[in-house]
């Protein structure tokens, strides 16, 4: 049985606060189960409880791309999303004048070795699609394949750029491998859309 007082709490918290029952446990120590029906004669509105189901607004993804509208809903194998994001990236390297080789030997670890027609430098690329998580911006994996089961991180000494292909935006995120740190996984980031001058 209820101590009159914290019952009156428990009723003053939701009538006049307008709390959450989770709120009202934290502060009254009642459990979850017992405030649902002591309070059930004093719901919160459907705009409260939407308003608390929202969580933290989403970040701005941009403008949805003409080729993501062209999909539609379609979903994509992981085959086809490859070939997407290399034709995307490869369109880019052409246009900003980089000749392209890629390797004549399975299991390299990048892409392509692109020249630079104007500087004269070469730089190793690895093209990822960046994933749509359930939450948050973008992100992409780091990780490879090293044997049959076994997953590692890239090294400094496999690749020198890593292209992150966003199709929701068709946005190319260029990243540097002193960039991505000793993480699994990177998240697109604005200052590194579209930067081929890195490279």
């Amino acid at each position: 049985m209820l101590p009159a007082t914290t019952k009156n709490e428990a009723i003053r918290l939701r009538v006049n606060e307008r709390r959450s029952l989770d709120e009202i446990h934290a502060a009254t120590k009642i459990s979850v189960g017992t405030l649902s029906r002591l309070l059930r004669q004093y719901p919160l509105t459907q705009d409260e409880v939407d308003a608390r189901r929202k969580g933290p607004p989403k970040k701005d993804r941009g403008v949805r791309s003409k080729f993501f509208e062209m999909v539609g809903k379609e979903e994509l194998s992981r085959s086809r999303k490859g070939q997407i994001a290399e034709a995307a990236v490869l369109f880019r390297l052409a246009v900003r004048g980089y000749k392209v080789f890629s390797s004549p030997f399975d299991g390299e670890k990048t892409d392509w070795l692109v020249l630079s027609l104007t500087t004269g430098k070469y730089a190793r690329i690895e093209v990822r699609w960046a994933q749509q998580p359930a939450h948050g911006l973008p992100l992409v994996s780091l990780m490879i394949h090293d044997g049959r089961s076994n997953r590692r991180r890239y090294r400094k000494d496999e690749l020198d750029f890593l292209v992150a292909y966003d199709f929701f935006s068709d946005t190319a995120y260029v990243f540097n491998i002193d960039e991505l740190g000793n993480k699994e996984r990177v998240s697109i980031r604005e200052d590194a859309a579209e930067r081929w001058d890195k490279i």
